[in-house]
């Protein structure tokens, strides 16, 4: 689809006021610009592994690899129809893709940088989170389109440093968000163990989001399609870590927490509310510390009351036929459109995926919620 607009260009890092907005995309990390950020422990290693050809794939790998799953063999519908200016390795480019779609302002997040709960050296990894978080306000967010905005690594192998961390973000960095790896980490996320980050989040009114990226380790080890490890992977990862926080108190335990679950889709939460309603009504814990209901309150109603104070929001893409469902389940609107782009999308899916949102059965003040509303609410933006 070709749109014309009317809207005069915007002046320089002033984004043009198109009301859509990009909840979750994508960057392509800089590794020699990251690593060059390391503190030199790190980094004098690093940096003669990426001169050396022999050694540059090694040095390349400054996050754990995706996992093996990952090596199944798909050309990606991103290899088909991409122009040269459609890569999302720059701030060019993610600005043509904006431009050409007309979106309005992106939140990214990584891409090697997805599997950060998999480091197992604490100190290597407050350093490399540090070291990505620099680089990333460094080369977007202060970027003076004023197009981008970013959500942060944390070394949550040492809560302390999470902390610390994530108040340098905000305070000093100005991130909107941070990165809660849906998978990879030693602990559930509803362990005792991140408190202090959830508490430290609700204190600085800044979104944590939920996302996945790792698929190895959830039962489906032996499969030999990607696109089944793909379609099970990510709300795999989002019912698991949903499920720890929920029935762990998380959200009763600090009030003001916000969690944004990323890159499943809308179907995984029927499915939560409603399996989750049906064990916790059957199978009461008997934990006081866990998650305890008023007599008559399922869980759906519990995660609606969430959904509708704007404490967990869900990401979306175009062409989720039980999103309508979904709105319609839990009485409220809690869905912001995610591009994902370079993963897998180019300009003319993107596209497509915006007209299939726009077509949706819902109210104006839904779809508003939809293309941006809710993405603005949940980065404080």
């Amino acid at each position: 689809m070709t749109t014309t607009s009317t809207v005069a260009p915007a002046a320089q890092g002033v984004p043009e006021q198109t009301g859509l907005f990009d909840a979750d995309g994508h960057v392509m990390e800089d590794v020699p610009a990251i690593v060059s950020k390391l503190p030199d422990k790190w980094r004098a290693p690093r940096e003669r592994l990426l001169k050396n050809d022999l050694s540059r794939l090694h040095g390349m790998s400054i996050f754990p690899p995706l996992g093996y799953l990952s090596t199944i063999p798909t050309p990606g519908r991103s290899a088909l129809g991409r122009g040269p200016k459609e890569t999302g390795i720059d701030p060019a480019s993610w600005e043509f893709f904006l431009g050409e779609v007309g979106i309005e302002r992106t939140v990214l997040y990584p891409t090697l940088g997805l599997t950060v709960g998999r480091l197992r050296d604490a100190e290597y990894a407050v350093a490399i989170t540090r070291a990505y978080n620099d680089w990333m306000a460094e080369t977007y967010i202060q970027h003076p389109s004023g197009k981008f905005q970013a959500a942060a690594l944390l070394p949550l192998q040492k809560p302390d440093e999470a902390v610390r961390e994530l108040r340098r973000v905000v305070e000093d960095l100005g991130f909107r968000a941070a990165v809660l790896p849906a998978h990879g980490l030693h602990n559930h996320l509803g362990s005792e163990m991140f408190f202090p980050v959830y508490e430290a989040a609700q204190d600085l009114d800044v979104g944590l989001s939920v996302h996945g990226g790792i698929h190895d380790g959830f039962g489906f080890d032996d499969f030999n399609v990607f696109a089944a490890v793909h379609a099970l992977g990510f709300p795999f990862g989002l019912l698991i870590s949903l499920g720890g926080m929920l029935f762990n108190n998380v959200f009763e335990r600090f009030p003001g927490l916000r969690v944004a679950f990323l890159e499943g889709g809308a179907a995984w939460i029927l499915m939560a509310a409603e399996r989750f309603s049906e064990s916790f009504g059957a199978t009461p814990s008997l934990n006081s510390e866990a998650l305890h209901l008023p007599e008559g309150t399922s869980v759906r109603d519990y995660l609606s009351e969430l959904m509708k104070s704007d404490r967990i929001v869900i990401g979306c893409e175009g062409g989720e036929h039980h999103l309508v469902t979904a709105m319609e389940y839990f009485g409220t609107a809690p869905f912001m459109y995610s591009s994902d782009f370079p993963h897998e999308v180019n300009v003319k899916s993107c596209l497509h995926e915006l007209e299939e949102l726009d077509e949706l059965p819902v109210d104006a003040a839904s779809r508003a919620l939809l293309r941006g509303g809710t993405a603005r609410k949940f980065y404080k933006l």
